[in-house]
């Protein structure tokens, strides 16, 4: 990856994944609706609803805070990156690993 490219991968790590993750995890332990909600799936013992919930939640997060990001000039919206740089995003975990504040899993698991 280019300087720019590595420095976008960054700022999406920690503008957008770290802060959704920290999202979901006060959420988890958390009073919101959204813990209501995820705390009334544990206690029925609904583990595919839960996950149906879980995912849909933690995916619009994720959105929320792109948007969010872009919107506060934290992430440029113009930024070009060429067609490979989300496939090398994937094939090297150690880039999420390097750069993230809250966990991560190997792809591969």
């Amino acid at each position: 990856m280019t300087n720019d490219e590595e420095r976008f991968v960054a700022a999406l790590i920690e503008l957008v994944r770290d802060r959704a993750i920290i999202d979901a995890d006060v959420t988890r332990v958390g009073r919101t609706p959204d813990a209501r909600r995820w705390q009334a799936l544990i206690d029925a013992g609904d583990v595919d609803q839960l996950l149906d919930r879980v995912i849909a939640d933690t995916v619009d997060t994720t959105i929320f805070y792109l948007l969010d990001a872009i919107d506060g000039d934290e992430l440029p919206p113009t930024y070009a990156a060429p067609a490979q740089v989300a496939e090398e995003y994937i094939a090297d975990h150690d880039v999420i690993r390097t750069r993230s504040s809250q966990r991560s899993y190997p792809f591969d698991v």
